[in-house]
C-alpha cells in the first residue's frame, strides 16, 4: 500500500478531537500558554495577546482591527452577533404582573460591563450600521477637526447617506502629524 495518512482528505484535528477554530486563519497562533490556550497576534494589525481567547480575538477582528479586510470584519461580526443572540435567548426571563424583581440583584461588575456588555453593544451597533451602509449608494465621507481642551488635534470622519443619516466612521488623534492635504488624503485611504 502506498497510501499515506498525510494525503488523507480528512481534516486534521487537534489533540482534543475538535477541529481547530477558524479564527487561526486570521490570527497568528503563538506558543501554548495553557491547555488549549495560545499566545496570539493579529495578521492584519500585529496586535498581540499573551493568552488569546477566541471570543476576544473575534471581537478584535469584528470591532477594533483597523487593517482587517471588510469580508473578515463581516465574518467575525456575524459570529459575535450569533454568540450574543444565543446568550440572550438562553438568559431571557419573563415576569408576570404580580411578580416582584429580585431586591437582592447584584449589579454587574466593572469587568463584566467593560469586557462583555459593552463589547456586545459595540458589536450590535457596528453590525446594524454596516448592514444599513451596505444597502446605500452614493455615500459621502465628511471630516472635521478641532483642538481639545488638552491641546490635542482631534479629527472625526463621518459617513453620510443620501437621506442625511450620519455614522461616525473614525475618531482620531492626529496631534503628532502635520495637517496638510496630502497627509489627510493618505490618512483617509
Amino acid at each position: 500500500m502506498t497510501d499515506h495518512i498525510e494525503d488523507s482528505p480528512i481534516k486534521k484535528k487537534n489533540r482534543g478531537s475538535r477541529p481547530p477554530n477558524s479564527i487561526w486563519k486570521d490570527i497568528n497562533k503563538g506558543e501554548a500558554v495553557g491547555s488549549g490556550k495560545f499566545a496570539a497576534s493579529c495578521k492584519y494589525c500585529k496586535n498581540t495577546w499573551s493568552r488569546g481567547e477566541v471570543s476576544k480575538l473575534e471581537e478584535h477582528l469584528s470591532n477594533y482591527c483597523p487593517d482587517a479586510p471588510a469580508a473578515v470584519v463581516r465574518k467575525y461580526m456575524t459570529k459575535v452577533m450569533e454568540r450574543q443572540d444565543k446568550s440572550k435567548s438562553s438568559k431571557k426571563r419573563k415576569y408576570s404582573e404580580g411578580q416582584k424583581l429580585n431586591v437582592g440583584y447584584n449589579t454587574p461588575t466593572r469587568e463584566v460591563l467593560v469586557n462583555q456588555l459593552l463589547e456586545r453593544e459595540l458589536a450590535q451597533v457596528n453590525f446594524k450600521v454596516n448592514s444599513e451602509l451596505e444597502k446605500e449608494t452614493n455615500l459621502t465621507l465628511v471630516f472635521d477637526g478641532w483642538t481639545s481642551g488638552t491641546h490635542r488635534s482631534i479629527w472625526n470622519f463621518i459617513v453620510m447617506t443620501p437621506s442625511h443619516k450620519e455614522y461616525l466612521y473614525q475618531l482620531s488623534d492626529l496631534s503628532e502629524n502635520s495637517h496638510t492635504a496630502e497627509y489627510l488624503v493618505t490618512d483617509l485611504q
